[in-house]
């Protein structure tokens, strides 16, 4: 004997059949994006170059080299350092440490974002008043500032990247709680949730099926758009000091430790810069594709 929950089948005649396939169509607009899907095809490749890369370069970012202060030849595509470092192998290790970071915070925050978001929405009152309240408080503070002080109290750990991008990541999930509360609010009171609350599904049952999943278009936008964030803030970090520490690298350390050989080796400061200016571009442009293509009113005034 089957047993069947009553409350998916209240559930499935409330909603739209096209609501049920969606991912076709969503393919559809988001290919024909073509700024977006160019910027998917280069954030995937500096992925690889991050990831892949380290495995098969012939040098290693903590290893010195023979070739002190060397622009770029054959031999270092990115040119040496006054200490002989490969600046493409710390490029690599400093692309890879940065894109952990901004991944790790932009993924973290997103989730605990559009659960408390989730929450604040579906039960309103006194809840929704509340959890806002606490949202507007860490809002307050700035985040580089107080990233900046947590930062340096667990700075020696071997694992300091780690609280960086945990620090990082619970000053930014006020934006996403924000952002999926006004949706939860609204798919509250569609006939589909109140058809699941007369069937007897649980309030976490509805939450996790029905308000979350509904909340995805928000959910996805805001992971990209807190990559790009994540990553300038990384870089604030590093910069100023409380960032990631040596012997590791990252793509704002390298550029601290660069700028004032700026006129002499100028190849040891742009590239990383240029990284960072790269992975934050496609970050905001995949978060834009991805919106258009989640909102097809948008597709149709685009144009693209």
């Amino acid at each position: 004997m089957t047993v069947t929950d009553p409350s998916l089948s209240l559930v499935e005649a409330a909603v739209p059949v096209q609501g049920r396939s969606r991912m076709p169509a969503f393919l559809r607009r988001y290919l024909r994006n073509r700024v977006s899907v160019a910027a998917l095809i280069v954030f995937l490749l500096i992925l690889v170059f991050a990831f892949v890369g380290p495995m098969v370069w012939k040098y290693s970012f903590d290893v010195f080299t023979d070739d002190n202060s060397q622009p770029p030849s054959l031999d270092h595509p990115f040119g040496t350092d006054s200490s002989g470092y490969d600046t493409l192998a710390q490029v690599m290790r400093g692309t890879q440490r940065s894109v952990q970071i901004a991944l790790f915070v932009a993924l973290t925050a997103t989730i605990i974002g559009a659960v408390v978001g989730a929450l604040a929405g579906y039960y309103g009152k006194l809840v929704d008043a509340v959890i806002m309240r606490i949202v507007d408080l860490v809002l307050v503070f700035p985040s580089v500032a107080v990233a900046a002080v947590l930062a340096y109290m667990s700075m020696g750990t071997e694992t300091s990247w780690i609280t960086i991008a945990i620090v990082l990541s619970l000053l930014a999930w006020p934006i996403v709680a924000r952002v999926v509360r006004s949706t939860a609010l609204t798919l509250a009171g569609t006939e589909y949730v109140q058809a699941a609350r007369g069937a007897g599904a649980t309030d976490l049952s509805i939450i996790v099926r029905h308000l979350i999943p509904n909340s995805m278009g928000t959910i996805t936008v805001a992971v990209t758009v807190l990559t790009a964030t994540a990553i300038l803030s990384e870089t604030s970090l590093s910069y100023l000091g409380f960032g990631v520490q040596p012997p590791d690298t990252s793509l704002g350390l390298l550029i601290a430790n660069a700028q004032a050989a700026i006129i002499t080796r100028p190849w040891i400061f742009y590239f990383p810069g240029f990284f960072i200016i790269l992975i934050a571009l496609t970050s905001s442009f995949i978060g834009d594709g991805l919106r258009r293509a989640l909102d097809p009113r948008q597709s149709a005034g685009a144009g693209s």
